[in-house]
């Protein structure tokens, strides 16, 4: 089918003049395959027969514009009756901001989980030197007091090297990158509601 009626949103969404609108279809502005693989024809053919059937299907879809721009959308379909004939009206509302703002917000969960592992390596490496501190002082004390030609001369610096190459060991092993971390200049973002920076585009479709 092809649109019928469409409002001023969706001329600024997709480019061309409701009059030129009109003269085309969903297809027309769709790519040939949306993200998931699927034929953009077969799958919006799918939904608009849901809407058909009394349905209000409310899904994401990515739509060209007249530039070859696409354009991350939610749709919402629903049935209505325009001078008598049975039609379905898309909603459409471009949710790139949307998008962005939840890839934004991933990231930042995923530095803020680099971060805690730094400071539990940092907490973790801290709390071993103070051990190795302890063992070495202990064997330095323990080898003053020994007899000369003790037998247990050597099992002290066998303690000694291997506490002082395990402190090396500690202090060489690599560390998430907490510097390379950005401070958040912001409020959390929240991400209940999704972001609309214009109204619906709206266009009535024959089916």
């Amino acid at each position: 089918g092809h649109f019928v009626q469409v409002n001023s949103a969706a001329e600024r969404l997709f480019k061309p003049s409701a009059a030129e609108l009109c003269k085309v279809g969903p297809m027309e502005l769709s790519p040939p395959n949306q993200p998931d693989g699927q034929v953009s024809r077969e799958k919006a053919g799918a939904l608009i027969a849901r809407a058909m059937a009394g349905e209000t299907p409310v899904f994401e879809w990515t739509h060209r514009d007249a530039e070859g721009r696409d354009i991350p959308c939610e749709v919402r379909l629903l049935r209505i009756e325009i001078g008598g004939r049975a039609v379905v009206r898309g909603s459409v509302t471009d949710i790139t901001a949307r998008q962005q703002a939840e890839q934004l917000d991933r990231k930042m969960q995923e530095m803020q989980k680099i971060e805690s592992l730094g400071v539990l390596a940092g907490g973790i490496a801290h709390d071993f030197n103070n051990l190795l501190t302890s063992i070495l002082g202990n064997a330095s004390i323990a080898t003053m007091d020994l007899p000369p030609g003790s037998s247990v001369q050597d099992c002290l610096e066998q303690i000694t090297e291997a506490s002082l190459r395990a402190a090396d060991a500690v202090s060489s092993s690599p560390r998430p990158p907490t510097s390379a971390i950005p401070a958040a200049t912001s409020p959390p973002l929240a991400l209940s509601r999704p972001i609309c920076l214009d109204s619906a585009s709206r266009l009535a479709c024959s089916s």
